[in-house]
């Protein structure tokens, strides 16, 4: 047996000796840092793409559909990223079973393969469903992280790989007064896609860098003061930021209420604004009628078949807005005391979204029934059922 594979490695990328959970479960989060640089604009063709649950079951044909550049640009992150993790994951099976198994961890390593990136498998080669291949490759990464090593669970107690919270939850405040200014990178990617992922890496590093940057002598002094910094953090992130928050939030309303009120122009400008808000969301429609029986609205059946079911949903709900909004309209007209005000959850009920090509239904909404004695699920399986969406055919 080559005695390399019994050595700790913990490197970001190498296919030989041993990684314990801490460092295998870091190098997998700077995996997924590097990426979403793949992910999202996965993310934004997928949204895009995918209409209904059965265009999920057609994913890999819509993919090999579309133009070359995007597909290389996946197919080189999806290869690059799966090295890069199985070079990791080969080392962790080492430590778990306290040996060099080829056999056993290139059968693992194909099965998260296979699961993890079906989609990208065309359908008459393979084909495994979303929900399998979701808890297969769940199942191994969870088997991944939290069994413990036969080879690293037998060293020495490492305090400082413990989990630091300070870190986690003060960033680049507590790298401040901890003379780590690596955490500095937070405050750039704090509102980023990377934000949670980078702080992750603070708290996995955190006691590494802080006993390392302030030279410390005393392990116990050392714990001592990093657990009064989480503390402190804890009460600062659960408890003072929350309130400072709401406060800056009631501020600004209280502030823009006492100004409509105080101020007339106001008023008019908002007005003003949702006038020109319903303008524009009205060119979403070819034509429409609004009348107090049905509200209709036409598109084009090409327009229709590019929007996904939450898109569809949008237009819908848009459509019951435009629809209060004119009608209320012609109510400033009549006295105060005979004004009928009409909610938009109320015009939803009669709002119907056509084909400009054939006039057949395209969009309504029903209202669920009240059932006594229905269960919570039940409630929710009939608000998501209430919206219907019908083909252009």
């Amino acid at each position: 047996m080559d005695e390399n594979n019994l050595i700790i490695n913990n490197k970001f990328f190498s296919f030989e000796g041993i990684i314990g959970r801490r460092d295998f479960f870091l190098n997998t989060i700077y995996i997924q840092m590097i990426g979403q640089f793949f992910y999202i604009p996965f993310a934004i063709w997928f949204q895009r793409v995918i209409t209904s649950l059965n265009d999920i079951n057609n994913i890999s044909s819509y993919f090999y559909s579309e133009n070359i550049f995007f597909k290389l640009y996946i197919i080189f992150g999806t290869v690059l990223l799966m090295v890069l993790y199985l070079s990791n994951m080969n080392r962790r099976l080492n430590d778990i079973f306290g040996k060099n198994i080829p056999f056993l961890n290139y059968l693992i390593c194909t099965i998260f393969i296979i699961t993890s990136y079906s989609f990208l498998i065309p359908q008459n080669i393979i084909k495994v469903p979303l929900l399998i291949s979701i808890l297969i490759t769940m199942v191994i990464n969870l088997f991944l992280i939290f069994t413990p090593g036969k080879i690293t669970s037998s060293l020495p107690y490492d305090y400082t790989k413990e989990f630091n919270w300070g870190a986690f939850l003060g960033g680049w405040l507590w790298g401040l007064f901890n003379k780590t200014f690596v955490t500095l990178w937070d405050l750039l990617l704090f509102f980023t896609p990377f934000g949670f992922l980078f702080r992750l890496v603070c708290g996995l590093k955190g006691n590494e860098w802080a006993f390392k940057n302030k030279k410390w002598n005393d392990v116990e002094k050392f714990n001592e003061s990093q657990e009064k910094q989480t503390l402190f953090w804890f009460i600062f992130s659960i408890i003072i930021i929350p309130i400072i928050y709401f406060i800056l939030v009631f501020s600004i309303a209280y502030s823009i209420a006492n100004n409509i009120v105080n101020n007339p122009n106001s008023k008019e400008n908002l007005d003003k604004i949702e006038q020109k808000l319903i303008s524009i969301s009205s060119k979403l429609f070819v034509s429409y009628s609004i009348s107090d029986n049905e509200n209709k609205f036409y598109v084009y059946n090409n327009d229709w078949i590019k929007y996904n079911l939450k898109q569809k949903q949008n237009l819908l709900d848009t459509a019951a807005s435009i629809a209060s909004y004119e009608k209320n309209n012609k109510e400033q007209s009549k006295d105060f005391a005979y004004r009928n005000y009409h909610y938009k959850n109320e015009e939803l009920k009669i709002t119907k979204i056509y084909s400009a090509d054939n006039l057949k239904l395209l969009a309504e909404y029903n209202e669920p029934e009240y059932k006594e004695n229905q269960t919570f699920k039940d409630i929710v399986k009939d608000a998501l059922n209430s919206y219907k969406f019908y083909n252009t055919d």
